[in-house]
């Protein structure tokens, strides 16, 4: 029996207290619908019966194929409810990794692809939508859906949450025809879905996805662990550091008066009246100087002297990493741990993306708020310059290649050619020209290179070296190199004239769409996703590891090219990190003549009470 399951909820934050209150289950001849009872006035309280908890569980047994489309969220309100799912992960398939496989750049969401490939409406999400809004209105004695609840405590107001639909409960019968049609069309897009994978020979790519599912299940039951009351003391420290910025404002301008940068009247004024700037750009509405984001940067930028700017720039600063911090409070279970949500397809190509909240773009001023619990170290390992080393190798030129096979720099080879004068002194003064011009000329040829990694323009690489002149200096030099970001272009035009599908194939034999109106990410999809299915690859390593399974060590984050673990440390050995390091390395040398892992252990730094 090939099953499709899908679980409406209470909401999306399993890890504060959202269950299932309704499982629908479909075997493309039969559906099922088992309903659950909602307390109206505590929505964390469900009810099935005896009966019913049976029959779900038997049919998840019994059944040959699992299909969900997202599995990892049922999976995680079946098993916080009661259900056992551990024995599940085998037969279970799903929609959205198959999907991604077929079709990278195009969305996911079950409806829009049930119509595209089943011309199934999607009416009966309409009629819910209609019935829950005015449920909500009728009901708002109920324990309904709200900004600072604490079964999503992490969820606020600005967010433009749709609060409507963690309160499907309220209309259950509209709520059963909704559910049963979404198990029908997984049950449908499966069909067509391994059929396409089958004819595009995408099966293996398939099933290492699917892994990853797995992998990342894991990953967000453990979670990662925060120091708690130290981000409580930071949050407090930055609010002080906010106080003494707003001083020093005062006594460099002369400012008087009620000012809170916040506040778009102060920030104007204080702006364009009290430190006279020229406004870089204006709104669109009226006119007037604008405020947003960006024009706040420019300006920024081009007032580089004016101290009480940068001050305020601080000031800036410190007011967004207290909002990042209260976030990361918001989401903390009672553990200490954040329970983020990790996305297989969370991106066009193949990495994988954060959210409930993103812990991919920790700032690295508050990375030290976060470590491993008593009794435990994170072992963080890094693929080095697993980019730069994938572009090297697929370029072929025979300088660059020799250059990682010998363990040398790579952006020190492009900045001897770019700056011949000034390489020359540093060689003659023995100062390495990466420390000299670690801020400016080196780190402008590391932003250059990667800008042609990513397919730039001669323009676009010059202006990213601050060089004019710097892409064609590199092509006389390394030719393979313009010739390579021609070939990849190319490759994605002739797969658009054969096959209708605009794509570049990946190491793996992962295939990426490209939008053809903008042909030159070809070659960032097809670098960085090259580079994101050998971390994947060796997300799989890992956990086959026989020292990392026989040391019960956990892998917790995967950001970019790393992976965090986290082990006892009565289990932690320099045996254990060898093996680890040598099963992530196997991943890319299985792709790639050179491949280089670094890491870091880190200790708990809390000072026991």
């Amino acid at each position: 029996m090939i099953l499709a399951v899908d679980t409406e909820t209470t909401g999306t934050d399993y890890w504060h207290g959202c269950r299932p209150f309704l499982i629908t289950m479909c075997d493309g001849q039969h559906n099922y619908h088992f309903q659950g009872t909602v307390d109206p006035y505590d929505r964390g309280s469900i009810t099935y019966t005896q009966e019913d908890k049976k029959e779900i569980q038997r049919l998840l047994d019994e059944a040959q194929v699992l299909l969900f489309h997202n599995s990892k969220f049922d999976l995680h309100m079946l098993e916080e409810y009661g259900f056992k799912i551990n024995h599940l992960w085998p037969k279970i398939q799903d929609t959205i990794i198959a999907h991604h496989c077929l079709s990278s750049g195009e969305s996911h969401a079950l409806k829009y692809l049930a119509f595209k490939y089943m011309d199934y409406d999607n009416k009966d999400e309409e009629l819910l939508e209609v019935a829950v809004k005015q449920a909500r209105i009728s009901n708002k004695d109920f324990d309904i859906a709200r900004a600072g609840h604490h079964t999503f405590p992490g969820l606020s107001a600005g967010e433009r949450i749709k609060w409507w639909k963690m309160d499907y409960w309220l209309c259950p019968e509209e709520c059963i025809t909704y559910g049963l049609s979404d198990v029908e069309r997984t049950w449908g897009l499966w069909s067509i879905f391994y059929a396409a994978l089958t004819d595009l020979d995408l099966i293996h790519q398939y099933k290492v996805r699917m892994q990853l599912v797995q992998i990342a299940y894991k990953m967000e039951k453990v979670g990662y662990h925060i120091y708690t009351e130290d981000i409580k003391d930071e949050i407090a420290y930055l609010k002080d550091l906010q106080e003494g910025l707003i001083v020093q404002i005062r006594k460099e301008t002369g400012l008087v008066g009620d000012f809170d940068p916040n506040k778009p009247e102060h920030l104007s004024r204080f702006l364009f009246n009290v430190l006279e700037l020229t406004p870089t750009q204006f709104t669109e509405a009226r006119g007037t100087p604008s405020l947003a984001k960006g024009a706040i940067e420019e300006l920024i930028r081009e007032n580089e002297t004016v101290k009480a700017l940068q001050l305020f720039q601080r000031y800036k600063i410190a007011g967004t990493q207290i909002g990042y911090l209260n976030s990361y409070l918001k989401w903390t279970c009672a553990n200490d741990r954040i329970h983020s949500n990790v996305f297989i397809t969370g991106t066009r190509e193949t990495r994988q993306a954060y959210r409930d909240p993103n812990l991919q773009n920790i700032d690295k001023r508050l990375r030290h708020l976060f470590g491993p619990d008593n009794g435990y170290v994170w072992l963080d390992f890094d693929l080095v310059n697993i980019e730069l080393r994938i572009w090297v190798y697929q370029v072929g030129n025979k300088e660059l290649v020799a250059a990682f096979n010998k363990g040398e720099s790579v952006h020190l080879l492009i900045a001897k050619q770019l700056y011949p004068t000034e390489y020359a002194a540093c060689e003659a003064s023995n100062t390495p020209f990466n420390k000299r011009y670690k801020d400016t000329l080196y780190q402008w040829v590391k932003n250059g290179n990667f800008a042609i990694i990513y397919g730039a323009t001669e323009r676009k690489a010059d202006e990213t070296y601050r060089l004019k002149g710097a892409y064609s200096l590199i092509a006389k030099r390394f030719p393979e190199v313009p010739a390579y970001t021609t070939s990849v272009i190319q490759e994605m035009w002739d797969n658009f004239e054969e096959y209708h599908w605009p794509h570049v194939t990946c190491l793996g034999g992962y295939k990426l769409d490209v939008p053809t109106d903008e042909p030159f990410v070809a070659c960032n999809y097809k670098i960085q996703g090259s580079a994101g299915w050998i971390i994947g690859e060796a997300m799989v390593n890992v956990t086959k590891d026989p020292m990392y399974l026989s040391s019960n060590a956990k892998l917790i984050q995967q950001v970019h090219d790393s992976l965090v673990i986290e082990v006892k440390e009565e289990n932690h050995s320099q045996e254990l990190v060898d093996s680890i390091k040598k099963s992530i390395e196997a991943a890319g040398l299985k792709y790639i003549p050179t491949c280089e892992a670094s890491y870091e252990i880190i200790k708990n730094t809390q000072v026991p009470f």
